[in-house]
């Protein structure tokens, strides 16, 4: 792409970044053309690019797309000098082509990066970051050396909540067209760090809610759980079965929305780690050395990053832990259902059991009954042959009523063996 810029050297640049899945994203070529017809210049369809040259400054505009944000570049340069300070040529008109950008493109853009470009010499680099740090009104946070360009960024709004970024690029060397060439490349890595912030930017704001309603979700679900415990403490007795269908489907509930949230979080935790893998090989190709004991851009940059996702990974751990404790509820409800269900069936058996002996008791008494009718009626019948036969029927039929108890008996055995 470096053979489609510009020649000249660019001193200030905005990089505005519009994540594409946030709201509807802009229409940046047809800005460009609006642009174009208000004021001039040479717009190229196929390069999404826009450049204006008037009598003191050159205007360059190009639209960048990378992953699923669409990045908008805009840079100044004088037509007057090779470097210098930026106020003194080109922040009134970069600020006036900024004003025009925002005016044209209705939404906000979901992250935004500053960079001023300046030319020192190599022994003076440390003199102009202090000039140029104390007049943007900032001080600097964190600087390295990349290549021939010292790389400085400025103290700005804290993480997560921070939408933009501002970084100084002081460049020494001594040719003018090599300067340009080392330039534009460096505008480009700054659209690329811009998209990767926005990203990571939405990723945490679509998340905050949940992130922040973490404590009291973790606080109602563990009374939830000591209600459903004190449940199973009753005695079997006072224990309702539908307060233990209710606690199954609570659970069940509680899974699946635990399930959700983890899954989610965990997915956009990894879309966040591939962002920040791009941010390294993105720093390791600046190289950077050290600059007057300040830390390195690219270890602060990446521990922001860091710090914006690592949220994501106790969020899922956290919801881990909890759905760890519905499982040992859910084993809780199984036990008790159990041990509940085993005491069901030993009342049941105890229940049988003493059925089964009063049956038995009943056909030993009913089996008693028999023998008594039976050696009644054999008495009676005794007694009746005796009166006909005797005089002393009366005593007979006394002496006959234990053989009417043996043949009862024997009768019984046999019936009861057929």
């Amino acid at each position: 792409m470096t053979e489609h810029l510009p020649e000249w050297f660019p001193i200030k640049v905005k990089v505005s970044s519009y994540y594409s899945d946030a709201g509807e994203s802009p229409d940046l070529p047809s800005v460009l053309k609006q642009l174009q017809t208000r004021y001039g210049g040479i717009y190229s369809e196929a390069l999404r690019s826009l450049e204006i040259k008037n009598s003191s400054t050159q205007c360059f505009i190009k639209a960048l797309s990378q992953w699923d944000t669409t990045c908008l570049l805009l840079a100044v340069g004088s037509t007057k000098t090779h470097g210098g300070s930026p106020s003194e040529y080109v922040s009134s008109e970069f600020n006036r082509w900024i004003k025009d950008l925002r005016e044209a493109i209705p939404r906000n853009p979901d992250y935004d990066v500053s960079l001023t470009l300046n030319i020192a010499n190599a022994d003076n680099l440390e003199s102009r970051l202090n000039y140029l740090s104390k007049e943007s009104g900032h001080s600097v946070r964190s600087a390295g050396k990349v290549g021939r360009c010292l790389m400085a960024a400025l103290q700005g709004e804290v993480p997560p909540l921070a939408t933009n970024k501002e970084f100084l690029a002081i460049f020494h060397e001594e040719d003018y067209e090599a300067l340009s060439h080392s330039a534009w490349p460096m505008c480009l890595e700054v659209c690329s760090l811009a998209s990767i912030h926005g990203r990571i930017n939405n990723l945490y704001s679509e998340r905050r809610p949940m992130l922040s309603q973490m404590d009291a979700s973790e606080g109602t679900t563990q009374v939830w759980i000591n209600e459903v415990l004190a449940r199973m403490r009753k005695p079997i007795d006072e224990a309702q079965p539908s307060d233990l269908e209710e606690s199954l489907k609570e659970i069940t509930i509680q899974f699946s929305r635990l399930s959700t949230l983890t899954n989610s979080m965990r997915r956009d935790e990894v879309k966040a780690k591939a962002l920040i893998r791009e941010a390294r090989k993105l720093f390791s190709g600046w190289n950077e050395k050290p600059f007057d004991e300040l830390p390195l851009n690219s270890s602060v940059e990446l521990g922001e990053l860091e710090d914006i996702i690592a949220p994501f990974s106790d969020f899922v751990e956290r919801t881990e832990a909890l759905t760890a404790q519905l499982n040992t509820v859910l084993d809780s409800v199984r036990t008790y259902l159990g041990i509940q269900q085993q005491k069901l069936s030993l009342a049941e058996q105890t229940s049988s059991r003493q059925q089964l002996i009063q049956l038995v008791n009943l056909q030993e008494t009913l089996h008693k009954l028999e023998v008594l009718v039976v050696a009644f009626y054999l008495t009676e019948m005794a007694r009746i042959v005796f009166e006909t036969v005797s005089e002393s029927a009366a005593l007979l039929t006394a002496l006959f009523i234990p053989v009417a108890l043996l043949v009862s008996v024997l009768i019984s055995r046999l019936l009861g063996k057929k």
